[in-house]
């Protein structure tokens, strides 16, 4: 893209992003007529909904501006009343997105971003969520009409992984299955320590084995994991069969 500005328009210059620079990305696409910012604080194109990749380059031409997309999430509060940890919060501003995300209630903020141990209030709510959380895009009525991509770039891998399987994963068997995805944020830490939350959220006892397994771990977090699971899971286990 770049290549043919340039020879249609001479020398300029230019650096493209694509969240790799400290700009809030969905500000600019909202300002230059790509959509609003939504409810659940995702840009939302009226076509395409919020299902999107966004990037840009930065350039010394002069272009016209456009205008900024029409507000058009309405009344709408699904994504509101769907979110499981009252994540979007009002901004009280009578400019800008009503509402803000609020990282320290975000499942996708405890499961991706946040190191080390989760706090003993989020691990319930995170149900059985290993990497992020879509909700508040899910039930976006805009995302309804919202194009399939068959790019196989963008195809889903491991996508829902087996939780028998990827809990006795060793740390190179999680290199080879999720080394060049965005699960390698989580590193294997991380993502052991979802792998046990989400045993223990999921009230099935043929989990209990493996979690007694994971207390052998060398690393204090999985293991300190692994034990509240296991006393989840009992507890879940007990009211079942009460």
């Amino acid at each position: 893209m770049v290549d043919i500005l340039h020879k249609d328009l001479g020398a300029f210059e230019t650096k493209i992003c694509v969240d790799t620079a400290p700009l809030l990305e969905r500000a600019y696409a909202h300002r230059s007529g790509l959509g609003w910012i939504g409810h659940n604080t995702c840009l939302i194109n009226q076509q395409l909904g919020s299902w999107l990749f966004l990037g840009e380059v930065l350039t010394s031409l002069s272009l016209e501006c456009d205008n900024p997309a029409a507000f058009r999430c309405g009344s709408c509060t699904r994504c509101i009343e769907a979110c499981p940890t009252d994540a979007l919060v009002p901004t009280g501003e009578l400019e800008g997105p009503a509402y803000a995300l609020d990282s320290n209630k975000c499942i996708s903020y405890w499961s991706i971003e946040l190191k080390g141990s989760l706090p003993e209030s989020a691990r319930a709510m995170m149900g059985e969520h290993l990497f992020g959380c879509d909700i508040c895009q899910d039930v976006c009525p805009w995302n309804r009409r919202a194009a399939v991509t068959k790019a196989d770039e963008f195809q889903p891998r491991n996508a829902l992984p087996n939780l028998e399987e990827v809990a006795s994963m060793t740390p190179e068997e999680f290199d080879r299955c999720f080394g060049d995805t965005p699960v390698e944020r989580t590193r294997y830490r991380g993502f052991l320590r979802n792998v046990a939350v989400a045993m223990g959220n999921s009230g099935k006892e043929q989990f209990l084995e493996l979690l007694y397994r994971m207390t052998d771990s060398p690393d204090p977090v999985i293991v300190e994991h692994a034990l509240w699971a296991i006393d989840t899971l009992k507890d879940k286990i007990a009211v079942s069969k009460s």
